[in-house]
């Protein structure tokens, strides 16, 4: 049966509104880090970077994987669950990021910014949910739209009244408040939002019964974090928050390598748990080889033409202090290329249920990428280079040990 053409334009429109969506979100954090520096220098948009390696985290153990739990698996479970378990594990987010800051000593606005901002995400992201499955791309995308364009307003706006660095991170946590209410009635045309009550089958363990389903991917969710943010810790660590800061600017790289594979990732994994269905491991190796492939030849590309024109780009889009060699911005490019095959790989691999692998995969890219620049203090590498050296080591290993579990014979659905 064919589909109607009105529905295959309807796809491609939310497919490219994802997208769209999957970089202004990351795009508008960027700009607010962009306006720290051209504020204050390298130091303020350090301690915002510092504070987000410890927060992304904390948070991202928060969600325990439910959404990705919620689209995948066969089993089911009512929306409402998870919406609870999700709240519930925010709240004691909050208070972890809250000790966390003050440990740092940062500042208490800084910290309450990033704090809002994070559960507002927590709860948009569970939302998303229901769009994802029932393949809704068109409101997902238009409401990750809506995310980017507030935040960057609310950045904006406080930074053209001469708000200070913590007062700009505040009002960039405007958008992410803003789109979880406006989300709400959207979702609730596709899931039961009510019944959040305890009801006699949750007293009999439901909520228990999806968090030991969601664990093997809440476990390679926080691993698969701590690997994004160990190049961070690795600076903060060998030098100072300017340090950070440069790390960090020149680090975006990374993260739009991160955001290409996030939407892929988005726009694919309900395609692929079909096509398993459908057709089998077969079909689906195929296709996520003709993605991946696409992918390395735009990263390829794209590493050129940064070691050619980067540094003088980034000179002149930060600032006085963030100067960068050729061949660290080309070395981000290809661990930033690798990330988002990684992505694209792990879509594959959550269509086939293969939980464990993915947890293997991010258990051995977080120690093999420690373990690599352990020499690095004693050969005199430089704070920003240590960085730059785990995030590269992290990604190759990613990358080959998720394209060897995808392809394995023995890669059989699993129940």
């Amino acid at each position: 049966m064919r589909s109607h053409p009105a529905l295959l334009d309807r796809q491609r429109v939310g497919r490219a509104l994802v997208m769209a969506g999957t970089f202004i979100g990351p795009l508008s954090q960027w700009l607010v880090f962009w306006l720290l520096a051209r504020v204050s220098g390298p130091t303020a948009p350090g301690e915002f970077a510092t504070l987000l390696a410890y927060a992304t985290p904390l948070f991202t153990a928060a969600g325990w994987g439910l959404r990705n739990t919620c689209i995948t698996l066969r089993k089911e479970y009512p929306f409402a669950a998870y919406l609870r378990l999700r709240v519930l594990a925010l709240a004691a987010g909050s208070l972890c990021i809250v000790a966390v800051g003050a440990a740092l000593g940062l500042h208490a606005v800084l910290v309450i910014a990033v704090t809002i901002m994070k559960i507002a995400d927590g709860v948009i992201d569970i939302l998303y949910a229901p769009l994802q499955k029932s393949g809704a791309l068109l409101p997902f995308g238009l409401l990750m739209i809506l995310n980017g364009a507030l935040t960057v307003l609310g950045a904006l706006v406080l930074a053209a009244v001469g708000g200070s660095a913590q007062i700009i991170v505040l009002g960039s946590s405007f958008g992410s408040v803003v789109t979880a209410v406006v989300a709400i009635p959207v979702v609730r045309r596709r899931a039961s939002l009510g019944g959040l009550r305890p009801t006699a089958e949750e007293k009999a363990g439901l909520l228990w019964r999806i968090i030991v389903e969601s664990t093997p991917v809440a476990v390679w969710q926080v691993l698969a974090v701590l690997v994004v943010n160990l190049p961070t810790w690795v600076v903060s660590i060998a030098g100072s928050a300017a340090d950070v800061g440069r790390f960090s600017a020149a680090a975006y790289i990374l993260t739009a390598g991160s955001l290409l594979g996030a939407s892929l990732n988005s726009m694919y994994i309900g395609d692929y748990r079909m096509l398993v269905r459908r057709s089998g491991r077969d079909a689906l190796i195929s296709m996520a080889g003709r993605t991946t492939r696409w992918v390395l030849i735009g990263g390829i590309v794209a590493a050129v033409v940064l070691h050619v024109l980067g540094p003088p780009v980034f000179s002149t889009l930060y600032g006085r202090g963030f100067d960068f060699e050729s061949l660290l911005l080309s070395s981000l490019t290809i661990a930033a290329t690798l990330n988002a095959v990684t992505q694209v790989l792990n879509a594959a691999l959550l269509a086939l249920n293969r939980y464990r692998n993915q947890v293997r995969v991010a258990v051995w890219s977080l120690l093999i990428g420690v373990v690599a620049v352990i020499p690095c203090g004693a050969l005199g590498v430089s704070a920003v280079w240590c960085g730059v050296l785990s995030a590269l080591v992290s990604s190759i290993v990613k990358t080959g040990m998720s394209v060897h579990y995808v392809r394995s014979d023995d890669a059989a659905v699993e129940s």
